[in-house]
């Protein structure tokens, strides 16, 4: 069962023409992007995946609030789809809690991502490695070697 939720983000420009987004009754739902348009897709990926976060561990989630407007902030309601299936795929741990996981350096789950092979959500300027890659990735025996990209196949 999919389900609607809406949240009021702030948007603050920044010295480089980006803004900064934060969710004012999330507090640990925040993003950035380097436009007003990627900004707000960022801010839709950010709360789908924090609430995606409050569901699956029970946590109540806060009661939504909009401020409306001011002169110093950018107000603006997002609103996100979150379903069973998006839950489950963006569970998510740190590279490092990647590395220990299957059992590889820190270095290794780079390359790793960066080939494709494990996938990862982007959190603030981190990369969170879903846990649907790794537990995919321990299914399948890791060849020694620097990883290749993977190829869709036809």
């Amino acid at each position: 069962m999919k389900r609607r939720f809406v949240y009021e983000a702030e948007f603050i420009l920044d010295e480089y023409d980006g803004y900064s987004v934060a969710f004012p009754q999330l507090p640990d739902a925040f993003t950035q992007g380097k436009d007003l348009i990627e900004s707000v897709e960022m801010a839709a990926e950010v709360l789908e995946l924090i609430i995606a976060e409050y569901l699956d561990e029970g946590r109540r989630l806060p009661v939504p609030m909009f401020y409306g407007y001011s002169d110093k902030v950018l107000r603006i309601a997002i609103s996100v789809e979150v379903t069973p299936e998006l839950i489950e795929r963006t569970k998510c741990v740190t590279a490092t809690e990647a590395a220990t996981m299957l059992g590889l350096s820190n270095g290794r789950i780079t390359h790793l991502l960066d080939a494709g092979i494990l996938q990862a959500v982007p959190f603030g300027n981190d990369r969170l490695v879903t846990l649907v890659s790794i537990n995919k990735r321990l299914t399948n025996p890791i060849k020694s070697g620097r990883p290749r990209k993977e190829t869709a196949a036809a």
